[in-house]
Formats: structure tokens, C-alpha cells, sequence
């Protein structure tokens, strides 16, 4: 079984995703797409991590990690499943997705986003 599946089976597993979002996902696996075919090959992923701080503001917790090889990240981009997982866990919180893509596809390396609010921060990289 290919990394992608097996990435999109414990996204599914989680809760990340619905079983509906992991069969779209897996069915675009293969298919001849712009979308899919301009992204290299590579073992690449795209991280992001939703923590909400506590009333403290001293601690944070941690309210969603997602791995997300680099070849299917603009699928997911587009399907709306990262932006959906951001709003519930970080609803104050709000990015550009259409650049978040277009970094990606400019082969852009290390940190894309940190951003901060009064109740939650958002972490986007790649590695």
C-alpha cells in the first residue's frame, strides 16, 4: 500500500477526515490531474499544528496535528478539508489558502505560517 493511502486511511481513522473525503482522495490517487501531476514526487509532507491556549495564556493545548504528504496537499487544500479543520479548532484564525498553494507550488521549504491570536495559534510547514 502506497504512503499516500496509508496517510489517508489514518487521517480517516482520526476523525481528521470523513470516510466520504478519504474515498475522494483515494479514488484521485493515480488519475491523470493538473492538480496531482504538477506537484513532484516527493517524501515531502506538509505539517499543521491548532493549538488553543488556556485561560492561563501560559500553556497550550494541542487541538489538531496534521501530516499531509506534499503531492496531496493542494487536493486537500482545495477540497477544503485543512481550512474546515482550522475553523472548528482555531475559528479566530484566518488564512490565505490560495497562497498557502501557491508556496507549494514554488517548492517553498521550512515555515509558511505562525499565526497567533488571543485564543489559539496555527503552525503550517514543510518538511
Amino acid at each position: 500500500m502506497n504512503e499516500e493511502i496509508k496517510s489517508i486511511l489514518k487521517m480517516v481513522e482520526s476523525g481528521k477526515i470523513s470516510v466520504e473525503e478519504g474515498e475522494k482522495l483515494i479514488a484521485s490517487i493515480g488519475k491523470e490531474s493538473p492538480v496531482l501531476n504538477h506537484t513532484p514526487k516527493t517524501k515531502k509532507f506538509i505539517r499543521i499544528e491548532i493549538y488553543s491556549k488556556e485561560d492561563d495564556f501560559e500553556k497550550e493545548e494541542t487541538k489538531a496535528k496534521i501530516n499531509i504528504p506534499l503531492n496531496l496537499a493542494r487536493t486537500m487544500l482545495n477540497m477544503n478539508l485543512i481550512k474546515n479543520q482550522i475553523s472548528v479548532n482555531a475559528s479566530d484564525i484566518k488564512i490565505d489558502f490560495d497562497e498557502i498553494i501557491r508556496l507549494i507550488e514554488n517548492d517553498a521549504d521550512g515555515e509558511l505560517v505562525n499565526i497567533e491570536s488571543s485564543t489559539a495559534r496555527v503552525r503550517i510547514w514543510i518538511d
